[in-house]
């Protein structure tokens, strides 16, 4: 998916195409040449369709030679005869000799012409030469023999077809495997550029450019027409490099309006970009509002009419005409012009009402024209204004009801721990009684974290809670907080792996509420964390991003969505029978945004995965030593400063261990 939507890759893949297609093509045409025009496919030249071809020639010439030949004999040849006459005997008899051995006989085996020595068998004597590898042609009631020699002597075009065809055997499977090796590359990277059409980085599913809301017609019609305007240069002419430039510029248009349509075609707009479809959507509106469109097109067809009447009274020289023809032109444009000023106050008031501006929207006497579209923009925000407030309110009485009756419950329940802890300080020796009261203190215990769970969550919910902003060491706070459990996750035969880097990473964080956070986390992991795999903690920094991320395999299937699972109340185990109250990752969240941070959640399978997103600081520079000052005296001592009633917050670059914050 990451190449698809890398732009240097996909330009790179189509300059690739275009240049593996040009060498393909080449390459194809090369071997066409070779195995087809020169036979490199035969296993010998006197095999090949070319020397057939050339042989067959000579077989004419040499009947054609000895039929004026013989003619001369009985009467003085015409001038064109005699220089045709020439033209053969300096082809068929040349000077340094020739690479072919033939004789013209008759029926009956007499040698009528020959460019062999004087024999008595021309038959024996093209056996000798050729190898016993020469060809027959009847011409009438003769014969020509004739064959290649097995010594090529001189250089005609029979030697010359022969180092074309030993060459074309030495090369031909090269270019061959050359041109095939070329085209699949170009299929290759052709099906690669198909697949990544459209694709974006950032956008999901496939994103379209201006370029592709042309109507797919004039697409269409450009394709074919450059295809042709392609083809039709092989024809022209034109010098080769100017065939070649002509072409290339035309299949790289066609690829470009090609790839196009691809991108309409997988996001199922091909149709949709059409004229058709535009002119079909066009009709289906009017019919739709047929009644409107008529009365439109009734006004228009009147007023029409009444322009057209003024225009010829005005040519008879009507002074009256004249006048209304320019009232009702300027009436119609001030008209015109009053309805696009109330159309843009409606706009601002739409665009005001979507930026959560919900009172006094428009004043309705302002725009007559759109009066009725006015008085419902304003019914609307009155109506949400008031949704938003009972929304609040009930939101606050929720917040309320939780905090009094956590309140109310936690006099009774810390009555109930304390005589519990006072039950095991007595000498009690029933193990049944010892048994009840380890229950008792386990679930009141439990009892009293889910209600500070529940204070926590309507604090960080209704934004009722304090965050002191800080530059913190976020290494240090991981190390202390994955100190803190793992002994815990070594019981159950859990290794934590951290990756950590070795210089601070500075952020500006609530180490209280970070610390919160990544207790949460490693809580997590200790709880539900699958006996004896790994939990791996990774802290990078991409830029100006600092990313956290904690990720375990689930001892339970995790068949729920991430957003789900960070929904107050919802817990990866189904059964709730595990600890834990379905707060930890909502409360973890809501902290996280009010450190202007973000926290994600993953899951893949039983991979569980959250990830933590803060901005990187600069780390603070320690103050320059100032020079001693002089001492104060002794009768106007410096008050001292109070101190605090609690232990501070954690921070990242404490080295000790440091308890959970008590709940307020």
């Amino acid at each position: 998916m990451g190449l698809k939507s890398n732009l240097f890759a996909k330009v790179f893949a189509f300059g690739l195409c275009l240049i593996f297609a040009v060498a393909g093509a080449l390459t194809s045409v090369l071997s066409y040449y070779l195995y087809i025009v020169i036979g490199a496919y035969e296993e010998q030249y006197t095999d090949t369709s070319r020397y057939q071809q050339a042989v067959s020639v000579s077989a004419d010439y040499i009947y054609q030679y000895a039929q004026l030949e013989a003619l001369s004999q009985q009467e003085a040849p015409e001038y064109g005869d005699q220089v045709y006459m020439e033209y053969l005997q300096g082809r068929l008899f040349p000077p340094a000799g020739s690479n072919i051995a033939w004789a013209l006989v008759d029926a009956d085996g007499n040698c009528l012409l020959t460019n062999m020595e004087e024999t008595v068998s021309p038959v024996a004597s093209i056996k000798a030469l050729t190898g016993n590898r020469f060809e027959q042609h009847q011409m009438d009631s003769d014969y020509v023999l004739i064959g290649l020699k097995k010594d090529i002597t001189v250089s005609d075009e029979y030697s010359q077809d022969l180092k074309e065809y030993e060459q074309a055997r030495k090369w031909g499977r090269l270019v061959l495997f050359g041109a095939g090796s070329c085209i699949l590359l170009t299929l290759a990277l052709f099906a690669f550029l198909v697949a990544a059409a459209g694709h974006k980085r950032g956008v999901e599913g496939i994103a379209l450019n201006p370029f592709d809301r042309i109507w797919t017609e004039v697409i269409l019609t450009g394709v074919v027409l450059l295809a042709i305007a392609g083809i039709s240069v092989f024809g022209g002419n034109m010098y080769t490099y100017e065939i070649i430039v002509i072409a290339l510029l035309c299949v790289v248009g066609a690829l470009i309006l090609f790839f196009s349509l691809v991108r309409r075609a997988k996001a199922k707009m091909l149709l949709k970009t059409s004229f058709v479809y535009l002119l079909a959507r066009l009709f289906r509106i009017i019919f739709r509002h047929l009644k409107i469109t008529a009365r439109i097109l009734g006004f228009l067809i009147a007023y029409a009419l009444l322009q057209l009447l003024l225009v010829i009274g005005m040519t008879g020289g009507n002074p009256i005409a004249a006048f209304f023809f320019v009232t009702t032109n300027v009436a119609l444009f001030i008209i015109v012009c009053l309805g696009f000023i109330q159309y843009h106050q409606i706009c601002k008031a739409t665009e005001r009402m979507a930026a959560g501006e919900l009172e006094n929207l428009v004043d309705e006497n302002t725009v007559p024209f759109f009066h009725h579209i006015a008085h419902n923009l304003n019914s609307t925000g009155k109506a949400m204004t008031l949704a938003v407030e009972k929304a609040t309110q009930s939101e606050r009485m929720k917040t309320e009801l939780i905090t009094n009756v956590s309140h109310d419950i936690k006099t009774p329940l810390t009555s109930i721990i304390s005589y519990v802890g006072l039950l095991h300080t007595t000498n009690i020796q029933d193990p049944k009684a010892l048994e009840y009261i380890d229950i008792l203190d386990r679930k009141s215990r439990r009892l009293g974290q889910l209600m500070a769970d529940l204070v926590d969550a309507s604090k960080v919910t209704s934004g009722n809670i304090a965050v002191n902003m800080e530059v913190i060491n976020l290494g240090e706070l991981v190390k202390q907080a994955g100190g803190e459990f793992e002994s815990r996750l070594e019981e159950r035969g859990i290794q934590m792996i951290s990756s950590l880097p070795e210089t601070p990473v500075f952020v500006y964080a609530d180490g209280r509420h970070m610390w919160r956070v990544l207790d949460n986390l490693f809580g997590n992991a200790a709880k539900y964390a699958l006996d004896g795999t790994r939990v791996y903690v990774d802290l990078t920094v991409i830029g100006r991003e600092v990313l956290l991320s904690v990720k375990n395999i689930s001892r339970d299937a995790l068949n729920i969505r991430p957003e789900e699972l960070m929904e107050r109340f919802v817990r990866g185990d189904q059964s709730r029978n595990t600890e834990g109250s379905g707060l930890g990752l909502s409360i973890a969240r809501s902290l996280m945004e009010l450190q202007h941070g973000t926290m994600n959640i993953q899951i893949d399978g039983d991979l569980f995965k959250v990830v933590l997103g803060l901005h990187l600081v600069e780390p603070p520079t320690p103050p320059a030593p100032s020079a001693p000052e002089e001492a104060a005296p002794a009768e106007d001592p410096a008050p001292e400063e109070a101190a605090p009633e609690t232990p501070p917050p954690p921070r990242g670059r404490l080295k000790k261990k440091t308890p959970n914050p008590p709940s307020p």
